[in-house]
């Protein structure tokens, strides 16, 4: 009987160690946004021309309006690539308006296929954010799963502000 112990003990506590290490990986976070008002051109590269498609490049880029590239983009960086998060998960976006003090919300679905980057646009486009020259006075991100479970997210200073 002693022997059938020992010969459990060392699997068992190599499964321990295991399950202890995947709970202590870092999960998917948003270490950092950048806020710009970047126009269609910006986007555009030469294999555009020849190809008729937009190529994103190293970036994933997520739109309010398709096919409307000018307008408010929230520049994120994730501590990796937006695969890691789980199926179904989403980016809630919350932000006020310099001329409008309610808090607007937006959602941008990750799709299921070529999120293989890190750093991920989020643009309000087209009706979304119409001012040119304008910035958000405060915004929240959130990466939220499919359940509706906020697994990160990140503020501008103002937000905290009452």
């Amino acid at each position: 009987m002693r022997r059938i112990a020992r010969q459990w003990q060392r699997p068992c506590l190599a499964g321990f160690f295991f399950a202890l290490l995947v709970n202590a990986l870092p999960a998917l976070e948003i270490e950092e946004v950048a806020v710009r008002r970047l126009e269609a051109p910006h986007f555009k590269r030469l294999s555009e021309y020849f190809t008729g498609r937009e190529a994103p490049g190293n970036r994933i880029i997520l739109r309010s309006t398709e096919g409307q590239r000018a307008g408010l983009y929230f520049i994120l960086e994730l501590s990796d690539d937006a695969a890691d998060a789980p199926a179904g998960a989403h980016f809630h976006v919350q932000y006020i308006e310099p001329q409008k003090p309610d808090v607007q919300e937006y959602d941008f679905d990750l799709p299921a296929e070529g999120c293989d980057h890190d750093t991920v646009y989020l643009g309000l486009t087209g009706d979304e954010w119409p001012q040119e020259d304008a910035l958000p006075l405060a915004f929240r991100i959130s990466l939220v799963d499919a359940q509706g479970q906020e697994l990160d997210a990140y503020q501008s200073f103002l937000w905290e502000m009452p």
